[in-house]
């Protein structure tokens, strides 16, 4: 949680509500464990990434199927590496008002 408030500091009470949605009622603590480790070591703090990590857990255990995020653990570790490296095109928002603009007068 603490990881969790500090990367995401600003959606802190969206964060609660999700964590309080999934696993304030009957919780597979072996799951939840797992899921955990799985988040922190992979730095996916977000309650979604748990949320969805537990139910794969959970599906696992059930099915009693072959454990895949293992063997994906170390190329996750990989692909974390370069995550810092990768670089978002930003645009001016003029060119988003000139597109608005376009849209409009097609609509007129």
């Amino acid at each position: 949680m603490e990881a969790n408030f500090e990367v995401l500091s600003r959606y802190v009470r969206d964060q609660c509500l999700e964590a309080h949605k999934h696993f304030s009622g009957e919780v597979d603590l072996g799951c939840l464990d797992k899921a955990l480790e799985f988040c922190l070591e992979h730095k996916t703090y977000t309650m979604a990434n748990l949320r969805d990590t537990y139910q794969y857990y959970r599906g696992l255990e059930d099915s009693e199927g072959e454990d895949i995020l293992d063997k994906l653990g170390p190329h996750l570790k990989e692909v974390s590496r370069y995550k810092k490296e990768i670089q978002v095109a930003k645009r001016e928002l003029g060119v988003y008002k000139s597109l608005v603009n376009i849209v409009v007068r097609m609509l007129l």
